[in-house]
C-alpha cells in the first residue's frame, strides 16, 4: 500500500522530532533510537571513577575530568548508538578540537559497546577494557586530562567513549605510535 506524498512527510519529521537518529538527527546510516535510562550518566560517572581507581592502583595519576572533552566523547558515543556501530569515526575532527581547546595533539579514545544483559557494573565493563592490551594501554597512558560519553539504544544496548588527554599545553607531535583509537 502506498502512503500519499504528505503522510511519508508527516511521517518523517515526526520521527525525527521524537528523538530518532535519522537524517534530521545528524547522523547517516543505522536506524536506531537513544532512549532515556534513570541512572545511566551515574553508571557513566562510576565508570570514569572505576577507571581513575585502576589508574591509581596501577601507579599513574588520576584524571580530570573535563566537560568538553564529554560532550566530544557523548556525541560519539550517541552516533555510535544511533547508528549500531561501534568505531572511532570522526577521531580525527575530535583530536583538531582536542589541539585548539588544550594545546595537545595527542589523544587516546576507548570506545564500548554493552549489553544491559551484561549488569549496570561499572567494574565489569572496566574489565573489558582492561583485558585488552590496546584499551588498557590507553587506559594506563601519559595522560591528566579525559571525558566520558554514555548512551544507550532501544535494544538495551550501551555506547560508551572515554577520551584521554595529556596535560594541556604538552604532547604538540601527534598521536603516539600504536594508540588505539
Amino acid at each position: 500500500m502506498k502512503l500519499p506524498a504528505v503522510l511519508k512527510i508527516v511521517s518523517f519529521v515526526s520521527l525525527a522530532l521524537v528523538g530518532s537518529c535519522g537524517p534530521l538527527g545528524g547522523n547517516s546510516g543505522g536506524n536506531h533510537r537513544i532512549v532515556t535510562v534513570p541512572g545511566l550518566s551515574e553508571l557513566g560517572s562510576r565508570l570514569f571513577a572505576a577507571s581513575n581507581a585502576y589508574r591509581v592502583r596501577s601507579g599513574k595519576g588520576s584524571l580530570s575530568r573535563k566537560g568538553d572533552l564529554d560532550r566530544l566523547a557523548q556525541q560519539h558515543s550517541e552516533s555510535m548508538a544511533c547508528r549500531g556501530k561501534l568505531d572511532h569515526a570522526g577521531a580525527s575532527s575530535r583530536t583538531d578540537e582536542i589541539a585548539v581547546r588544550h594545546g595537545v595533539r595527542e589523544k587516546a579514545e576507548n570506545v564500548m559497546r554493552w549489553h544491559l544483559k551484561a549488569g549496570r557494573s561499572p567494574q565489569s565493563m572496566l574489565q573489558q577494557w582492561i583485558d585488552s592490551p590496546a584499551h588498557r594501554r590507553n587506559l594506563l597512558g601519559p595522560y591528566a586530562i579525559s571525558g566520558l560519553g554514555i548512551a544507550q539504544d532501544e535494544h538495551g544496548n550501551i555506547w560508551v567513549t572515554q577520551i584521554y588527554a595529556p596535560v594541556p599545553g604538552a604532547g604538540q607531535h601527534g598521536p603516539a605510535p600504536g594508540h588505539y583509537w
